[in-house]
């Protein structure tokens, strides 16, 4: 892989234990919680908190190799997404977002956008260089259409907006049959994509057994949309 940032990105997801794949499913009701150790899943939070870890340990051990200047933060806010912009193809994207989640969908408060893991300068700093690294991270195993548009339409945001230099969209134990057909339905419905989109990639790990697959949104409109 010649992207030495996604390189070292899969190489963090590659040290994570099997045991953070297939944690007890847990359920609370009536303020008891409940644990089924014959059903399990993989907490998104959970998930990230170690690929967070694991990130830290490799550049620790040098094995990554980084500015000193940036830092790695997961799930802050980055930055309100559209009001300062003003750009009508953001809002037309939303309108059209708003479609396939619903009027019920509570959308508003996601505008303030919470990113699952950064590697940047730090929250002010708005040059390029140091915007490396952006990713959304999905766990289910099935993984529905209206939960794949928001986090995508927001890497697309983040790469045409704020500058970064990569975006990664990370499917765990979803299958890359459903993934690819959600981002061809992305595609086709034309929802906002960024002018840049080598720099975008999907990192598709349907278990932990599984060989990462990675697919460069570029490569794959010209695979795919391109006659």
């Amino acid at each position: 892989m010649k992207n030495t940032i996604i390189s070292n990105f899969v190489k963090a997801l590659k040290e994570i234990d099997k045991r953070d794949y297939t944690l007890a499913n847990a359920v609370i009701k009536d303020d008891l919680i409940n644990i089924f150790d014959d059903r399990y899943t993989t907490y998104e939070n959970n998930f990230v908190t170690k690929l967070n870890e694991k990130y830290a340990i490799l550049s620790n051990l040098k094995e990554i190799d980084e500015p000193d200047q940036l830092i790695r933060q997961f799930q802050i806010p980055k930055r309100f997404a559209y009001s300062e912009f003003g750009d009508e193809n953001i809002k037309l994207a939303f309108e059209k977002i708003q479609l396939v989640l619903g009027k019920n969908n509570e959308i508003d408060e996601e505008w303030i956008t919470i990113p699952d893991f950064i590697i940047h300068k730090d929250q002010e700093d708005v040059n390029s260089e140091n915007q490396r690294l952006i990713a959304e991270v999905k766990t289910e195993k099935q993984l529905s259409y209206k939960k794949f548009v928001w986090d995508f339409f927001k890497l697309n945001l983040y790469l045409e907006k704020l500058k970064f230099e990569n975006g990664v969209f990370l499917s765990v134990n979803c299958s890359e049959t459903v993934i690819l057909s959600h981002l061809k339905t992305y595609i086709k419905q034309r929802i906002f994509i960024t002018t840049n989109p080598e720099k975008l990639f999907l990192i598709i790990k349907e278990d932990f057994s599984t060989s990462e697959i990675v697919v460069n949104l570029n490569d794959f409109i010209n695979k795919h949309f391109t006659k």
